[in-house]
């Protein structure tokens, strides 16, 4: 069986699949660097640097930043921001340009502007951060009041009082002070790989679509079908090495972003708090904890329209066509992440993929009684019903699945 899966995982890279990949390395490269090229930042000697080298200006210049965020670090961080020609320079600007103290001030004004704020608040002038127990008090109440406001806006499961009281009790455990550092570059891979995370899809989508087509050279032949225990064996293999494809075209993928950012903008601030991208988050982990949590949700929604793809390629036998129903189902799956519907749009694997991108919350708490149950668990659950029924259909069509 183990050789059966590797002469069916070579097939699967034909000339059109390698194009393909290609394709995905070069627009990946071209989006990430489009974005960097056209940076923009102050430096702690007022000037302006763009491209690149803003980038790189300001993650030497954050060692500055570095530390936990208790009350002997707010103090200093008021002072020297207030007398930085960052904040003078900026001040005279229009534009958000980047400064080594985004990664400290945008959390602060997080805790006072709570769901309003945005990347263009850096103030400092807050009576609260004299006074880290009241700064923790405040940024805790804006945690609570932004999940609520986005609970009963955007949810279709409202919280009650009681539900509020819980996650209350979650945010009042949160491991203060924070660990702060420049981040900047992994804030960039997470938005980047919620922007191309449908190019993975795409590749997926015609690399998998001639695997049971009769009319294709990596397809089904009659010698596939010679035997009934020769059938269920060979397509099994066939499934096998599709899932391992995908598997293999999704770290292509995020090895790609990774290096792309590594060069352009670092990859530091792996172990800082994860409050300090996501603010709202209710964990004690890390941004790298965080950004692995995202990786791995993304490729169980990669495996689950893999999966589909290669059902699809079963039921309809010829390759043009299925790769034309597997485009447009991809297709149709990223449109539905567009809805306002919030429970068509939570059942949907695209959206399970790719929600913690978005940084608005890292997670989405449901609750069964008083039992808090996290959006990312009951998705696995969810996953794991749509893979089966998917693998139920696929075991039918092996039986009957004809040349004529």
């Amino acid at each position: 069986m183990k050789e059966l899966v590797k002469y069916e995982f070579k097939k699967i890279w034909t000339q059109l699949t390698i194009v393909s990949v290609v394709l995905l390395v070069i627009i990946s490269t071209i989006n990430v660097f489009i974005i960097l090229f056209n940076s923009e930042a102050i430096t702690s000697e007022g000037k302006e640097v763009n491209g690149l080298k803003s980038c790189r200006a300001i993650r030497n210049e954050s060692k500055d930043i570095q530390g936990v965020m208790n009350q002997e670090y707010l103090d200093n961080l008021v002072k020297n921001f207030n007398s930085s020609k960052e904040k003078q320079k900026a001040g005279e600007l229009v534009g958000a340009y980047s400064t080594k103290y985004n990664y400290t001030n945008q959390i602060i004004n997080f805790a006072n502007y709570g769901s309003k704020a945005s990347n263009l608040n850096k103030g400092l002038d807050f009576d609260f951060i004299k006074s880290e127990k009241k700064f923790y008090n405040q940024y805790k109440k804006s945690v609570s009041d932004t999940i609520k406001e986005y609970n009963q806006r955007d949810n279709w499961f409202k919280y009650t009082d009681n539900h509020m009281n819980n996650i209350n009790e979650k945010i009042n455990k949160l491991k203060i002070p924070f660990k702060v550092d420049y981040n900047g570059g992994l804030s960039y891979f997470v938005w980047q790989y919620g922007t191309q995370y449908y190019l993975v899809l795409i590749v997926i989508g015609f690399a998998l679509s001639s695997l049971f087509s009769k009319n294709s050279n990596n397809g089904i032949d009659e010698l596939t079908l010679s035997s009934k225990f020769g059938r269920k064996k060979n397509m099994n293999a066939r499934i096998i090495a599709g899932n391992i494809f995908s598997v293999v075209i999704y770290a292509i993928f995020i090895g790609t972003l990774l290096i792309e950012i590594g060069v352009g903008a670092s990859l530091h601030g792996w172990s800082t708090s994860i409050q300090t991208i996501w603010f709202t988050c209710l964990y004690n982990i890390s941004v790298g904890t965080g950004i692995v949590i995202m990786i791995l949700q993304g490729l169980l929604g990669v495996l689950i329209v893999a999966n589909l793809i290669m059902l699809i390629s079963l039921k309809v036998k010829y390759s043009k066509l299925t790769t034309f129903i597997s485009v447009f189902s991809i297709w149709v799956l990223l449109k539905l992440a567009n809805t306002t519907n919030p429970l068509q749009l939570q059942l949907n694997p695209i959206y399970f993929a790719k929600h913690i991108s978005f940084f608005k919350e890292f997670d989405i708490c449901y609750f069964i009684g008083n039992i808090m149950i996290p959006y990312s668990l009951a998705f696995i659950a969810i996953a794991f019903i749509y893979m089966l029924v998917i693998r139920i259909l696929t075991i039918r069509q092996y039986k009957k699945y004809k040349l004529n």
